[in-house]
């Protein structure tokens, strides 16, 4: 069942989300300084964006989207919130529209799994990401769980493991974020 847009923003900012997902346990993890350039590529509603907003004072955070519904409610969060380092960015044919080589790191958070074309999507990553750039990959666990996507859905990190390897970039370690997610971190050979 397809969800409207007004569904998964409810769904995005629901109080259960707050509760199982443990935005410090992940943020903490990052190899986060004051003043990278970070996309968080399917921001969604900010949830991450915001909180990378104040981590890197005197950095930028690429808030990206193919959804303009979503962008809306991260421009109104930027607003309400004062910030001036969070730039949304609507990303549409799978192309994500930044320069090659322009940001640190890359944060996708639960949407690898929802990729209609994964191979093209971590491409475009891959080109945005700078030679010393990092990629952190927040996912569901292969394996049940009390929440979450059908597991032929899931990606375990050697899937996006096999998928980075062509482009330099592999796996350095992998974080259980709780019972139901892990945190994958990649960065360039």
């Amino acid at each position: 069942m397809k969800r409207t847009v007004d569904e998964l923003i409810e769904r995005l900012e629901s109080p259960e989300r707050r509760q199982l997902m443990d935005l410090e346990a992940v943020l903490s993890r990052l190899p986060l300084t004051q003043s990278l350039a970070v996309a968080d590529v399917g921001c969604g509603t900010g949830y991450f964006a915001l909180p990378l907003g104040s981590k890197l004072a005197n950095g930028l955070v690429y808030a990206i989207d193919v959804s303009p519904e979503m962008l809306a409610v991260v421009d109104k969060k930027i607003a309400t919130e004062g910030r001036r380092n969070i730039d949304t960015v609507r990303s549409e044919d799978g192309k994500i529209p930044l320069s090659d080589e322009s940001v640190d790191g890359v944060l996708t958070a639960f949407v690898l799994h929802e990729a209609e074309n994964l191979p093209a999507l971590l491409k475009e990553i891959g080109r945005i990401l700078r030679s010393d750039g990092w990629l952190a990959v927040l996912e569901w666990k292969k394996e049940e769980t009390p929440v979450g996507p059908a597991l032929d859905e899931r990606l375990a990190p050697e899937d996006v493991a096999g998928e980075l390897a062509a482009m330099g970039i592999s796996l350095v370690a992998v974080h259980d974020i709780n019972e139901n997610y892990y945190l994958a971190l990649f960065a360039r050979k």
